[in-house]
């Protein structure tokens, strides 16, 4: 097991934590056509229908993806920005008024007010791991 699945498995042991099924997985993979980072699908598998602490407040969960990039897309519409490429994928809204989304694998983050997405984190493993870190 890599260093984040042995990471992830420890977090959701202490938590009530609801994987996606393999279907919910499949959908995702073909939604994205196989560009989502592996150590993202790993951890819908492993909590993707919500766990108890993770993201408290934001939209992160298998059914809240639905909707999160129309929302994200209007934010940046709203701002006077250029819609997201077709590549890039919203993981996680918070509160309609900011979001993360994967760009060749690099997490990126916009809030309502700012100038432009910007680059946050290299992986979607730096990012679980500033989750962590912020919740402590």
């Amino acid at each position: 097991m890599s260093s984040f699945g042995d990471k992830l498995k420890t977090y959701v042991s202490h938590r009530k934590a609801h994987g996606c099924s393999a279907d919910q997985i499949a959908a995702l993979a073909e939604q994205t056509e196989g560009h989502l980072p592996s150590t993202y699908l790993q951890f819908m598998e492993a909590a993707g229908n919500g766990v108890d602490d993770f993201l408290r407040g934001s939209d992160f969960t298998f059914k809240d993806l639905e909707g999160v990039r129309e929302a994200a897309e209007e934010l940046l519409a709203e701002a006077g920005l250029e819609p997201l490429s077709s590549s890039a994928f919203v993981f996680t809204m918070h509160q309609g008024y900011q979001f993360y989304y994967f760009q060749d694998g690099a997490v990126f983050y916009f809030m309502e007010g700012d100038r432009r997405p910007e680059k946050r984190f290299d992986s979607f493993e730096s990012f679980f791991d500033s989750v962590l870190h912020n919740m402590q």
